[in-house]
């Protein structure tokens, strides 16, 4: 739990004894003087401006802003910092040291569908083929602001690197939208502590790489990535029966080749549905963590101030809010409560919307730092 006694900023919290925000209304959110000013200095410069004044530097200085940036911005007092540090601190090992994502195994054929085991066929990630694949299973998902090297994988129960965390490119994109080093990281790390592994078997089944029935098959893109897709798809036998097999110990029922597939795709949806419900408010609820406005899909798209009024009520602690998470069947049930409270107890409604403009106040003062810099480098005019 994060001890709000010792945050600069939260002693209002401390005094009355209730989360920081509940003591707020919308209308009395103060900016401190710190964030004030550093969210004037941003005023009259427009992204293009910016993104100008960066692409004048060479290689070797945007390094040097990069570090300069982050250097900055890990001392701005504001709440993102506060919970980013808060989520690194949670840990007992190095907040960096996780391993690097790999794609999921593949289902075998001889072992899955033995009457007609066809070769699993890897397309080279670079191919038409595979790039069509993927905007086909993954390009629905709205581009996020956020440019992030880190995920949390539910099948490895472990937070993985997706690029290098220091990039200058990165640092500038990010800082650009509004956000600190490390947003990303803390995260996908708070997405890990709201996991409580009960559906660990199921999401490592649904990790298997995704293929079609001429054996051609699609690392990095997994049958839950398939099946979260929306999209008509291909469902070979040995993909649908390994499932199978592997969650339900189930090898009479169906057998290659399956005649009456609908059966065989019903008994997969109903293992994947509550994985799918897990992930999705799992991940729409790290988002809301460190985002006034976070990009949601899967439905999440206007639960902000729900999913605000989550972290709020449990002083912004995941192994908190882990403890309030509905099961599959009780999400629907669990989602209409949530919002019902929502629009009728004004002052929680009130509470959501000010941890979010905290947040938002906070995202400013982040852009305001990049002016900061590219106006010591020297390739953007002072106002």
């Amino acid at each position: 739990m994060i001890d709000w006694k010792k945050v600069w900023c939260w002693s209002l919290s401390a005094t009355l004894g209730i989360p920081l925000l509940c003591a707020l209304g919308p209308d009395t959110l103060a900016a401190t003087p710190a964030i004030q000013e550093a969210a004037e200095q941003a005023k009259g410069y427009t992204d293009k401006q910016l993104k100008t004044a960066w692409k004048r530097l060479s290689s070797k200085d945007q390094d040097r802003a990069a570090e300069w940036f982050s250097s900055e911005a890990r001392q701005l007092p504001c709440f993102q910092n506060t919970l980013i540090a808060f989520i690194k601190g949670s840990l007992d090992k190095d907040p960096y040291d996780w391993p690097k994502a790999t794609p999921g195994p593949s289902f075998d054929p001889e072992i899955h569908a033995p009457a007609q085991p066809i070769p699993r066929v890897p397309q080279d990630p670079n191919s038409a083929e595979y790039k069509a694949q993927y905007e086909s299973l993954l390009g629905w998902k709205p581009a996020r602001r956020l440019h992030s090297v880190w995920q949390y994988n539910y099948a490895t129960q472990t937070v993985e690197s997706t690029g290098p965390p220091n990039d200058p490119e990165v640092v500038f994109q990010n800082g650009l939208a509004g956000f600190l080093p490390d947003l990303d990281l803390a995260e996908a790390i708070c997405q890990s502590h709201l996991d409580d592994g009960s559906l660990v078997d199921t999401h490592r089944a649904f990790a298997h790489t995704y293929a079609i029935r001429s054996g051609h098959s699609y690392p990095g893109i997994s049958l839950f990535d398939a099946w979260s897709s929306g999209r008509k798809i291909e469902m070979p036998d040995v993909e649908c029966l390994g499932l199978l097999h592997t969650l339900e110990n189930d090898w009479k029922s169906f057998v290659a080749p399956v005649r009456k597939q609908d059966p065989l795709y019903k008994r997969i949806e109903k293992l994947y549905v509550p994985i799918q419900r897990q992930r999705a408010l799992q991940e729409a609820l790290a988002r809301c963590y460190l985002q006034s406005t976070p990009v949601l899909d899967a439905g999440y798209g206007g639960t902000e101030d729900l999913l605000s009024d989550l972290w709020e009520q449990n002083e912004s602690t995941p192994a908190q809010v882990k403890l309030k998470l509905p099961s599959s069947k009780g999400w629907k049930k669990w989602m209409e409560k949530g919002q019902k409270l929502l629009r009728t107890k004004k002052k929680r409604r009130e509470a959501a919307m000010n941890r979010r403009a905290y947040l938002a106040q906070g995202e400013r003062a982040v852009r305001s730092i990049w002016v900061m810099v590219l106006e010591g480098m020297g390739t953007l005019n002072k106002k």
